[in-house]
């Protein structure tokens, strides 16, 4: 499952609700209007934006990649 339009709300609390559902795992998550802009699902990564504790490592990752 690839679950998109996560730009659009920092916390991905969405997340836990379509796997619950589909009973299928996410893959990836789509962060942008590009297909550049999928990147692969991480649990944990999600779980710290739904508790408002920020993703650093994506945004780390972003910093060395447009750098």
């Amino acid at each position: 499952m690839v679950l998109t339009k996560v730009d659009g709300d920092a916390r991905g609390g969405a997340a836990l609700s379509i796997r619950h559902i589909t009973g299928k795992p996410i893959k990836f998550l789509g962060v942008g209007e590009k297909t550049e802009a999928l990147e692969p699902f991480h649990p944990d990564r999600v779980a710290s934006r739904i508790l408002g504790m920020g993703d650093v490592l994506s945004l780390i990752r972003r910093y060395r990649e447009q750098g």
